[in-house]
């Protein structure tokens, strides 16, 4: 045996479809510098991101790839397309970002790319107008169906624009103060007054769940000053606290004949309470109340920020457990995280072994150049593979056994030497 050399021919590729192995199809080697600080080069291509972030190979040592310009994206290299080692940087991404990274590859060029998924969102179904926009922050667990409850908690009443009786004989404007009413009164929409001289006076209204309802006051009742009208309160089924009044001097002043029908004007919610029911992302239900108030355009469910029409809002009738949406991540984009380095040498036979696949860069071997993959006689990279042994082990086990036997038969030699060494002496004898 005279030396024990490299072979450092290419071998062929393993398939492992493991996004993070690569195989260099060609010459070359990746760069890593291990917690000396030292640069080592390899072509086991076995990678990670540890817990840092940092992309590292199968020892742990950082990988290290090129340096990329902020503004253009690509990588920074000489007008001759390579660049120094003291040049390249290491390749890490945010922890809690490579979270959110999926379909992770590394292209023939070197480039490693992932799909990032979209910020959380909200879709909202069909049916909400009334909701202009629903937002998430980035950091929101909320996933899954949106169902909502609404109850009114008060409504306000706006006087009739048109003159009080109009068209029905006499008319009047309704003063401040003639009609007075009460903000838990059920009552959503127009409220008209209709005088029949065989049962009196009527208050007609639809209330918050939709329903037409009407009261009616006759005899004493409907000459007492204020006439009052008990209705339905807000919550309740019992007319008992929520009252609509009219004073008579009102009365008086639309003389209303019978059959004849006016418009008071118009009742709409100015406070709600709005719930919503949806999911984290652990499947717990999770549950978010607030209290809107006229005027308002945004409500703070939790997470979940609505924007909405305040006067849609308003006029809205009370639901339960209503689908509004589905919270969830948006579309995906891809992402570039960095560049693999591919470096070559002068004479990679002159490289110096280091132990576990590693090689050190020396004199013999040439001062060692980076590019990126594929280009200055540097191979392209095969992602979800790895590198073979480029030994032909059949070949180097009998290439054994025929040197074992060379050994075996010069021995021999020593043997029969010696047979006619003995044999000489016994012939002197």
């Amino acid at each position: 045996v005279n030396s024990i050399d490299v072979i450092n021919t290419r071998a062929g590729s393993t398939t492992t479809d493991r996004a993070l192995d690569v195989y260099i199809n060609g010459d070359g080697y990746m760069a890593v510098q291990g917690g000396d600080g030292a640069i080592k080069y390899t072509r086991v291509g076995i990678l990670s991101f540890d817990s840092s972030g940092n992309l590292v190979d199968s020892s742990g040592n950082i990988v290290l790839g090129l340096s990329v310009n902020e503004t253009t994206g690509q990588p920074e290299l000489g007008e001759d397309g390579t660049t120094s080692t003291n040049n390249l940087t290491k390749i890490t991404v945010d922890p809690d970002v490579y979270a959110t990274y999926t379909n992770i590859a590394i292209g023939d060029n070197g480039e490693i790319t992932a799909t990032q998924a979209g910020d959380p969102e909200v879709t909202l179904s069909s049916g909400t107008g009334w909701i202009d926009t629903a937002t998430l922050p980035e950091t929101s667990n909320y996933t899954g169906e949106i169902s909502m409850t609404q109850t009114t908690t008060s409504t306000g009443y706006t006087q009739s624009t048109s003159t009080f009786g109009s068209g029905t004989g006499s008319a009047s404007t309704v003063t401040a103060g003639a009609v007075t009413y009460s903000p838990t009164a059920n009552i959503m929409g127009d409220v008209r007054l209709t005088y029949n001289s065989s049962t009196g006076y009527t208050l007609s209204y639809t209330d918050t769940s939709g329903a037409n309802q009407s009261v009616t006051v006759t005899g004493a009742a409907a000459t007492a000053d204020p006439m009052v009208f008990n209705v339905d309160a807000i919550g309740t089924t019992a007319p008992t606290t929520a009252t609509v009044s009219i004073a008579q001097s009102l009365i008086t002043a639309w003389g209303p004949s019978s059959g004849n029908s006016t418009t008071l004007g118009t009742a709409a919610a100015t406070g709600k309470t709005i719930s919503i029911e949806t999911f984290n992302k652990s499947g717990a239900a999770v549950t978010q109340s607030a209290t809107w108030t006229a005027g308002n355009t945004t409500i703070a469910l939790g997470d979940i920020t609505l924007t909405v029409d305040s006067a849609e809002l308003a006029a809205l009738e009370d639901f339960t457990d209503i689908t509004v949406g589905s919270a969830g991540t948006g579309d995906g984009q891809t992402v570039v995280i960095g560049y693999l380095a591919v470096v070559s040498f002068a004479n990679a036979d002159g490289l110096s072994q280091d132990g576990e696949g590693y090689y050190v860069e020396t004199a013999n071997s040439g001062e060692a150049i980076a590019s990126s993959a594929g280009n200055n006689g540097t191979g392209t990279l095969l992602s979800g593979s790895l590198e073979s042994s480029n030994v032909d082990l059949s070949q180097e086990l009998t290439e054994m056994i025929i040197t074992q036997r060379g050994f075996q038969a010069n021995s021999k030699m020593i043997t029969v030497s010696d047979e006619m060494l003995e044999t000489l002496v016994s012939m002197k004898r």
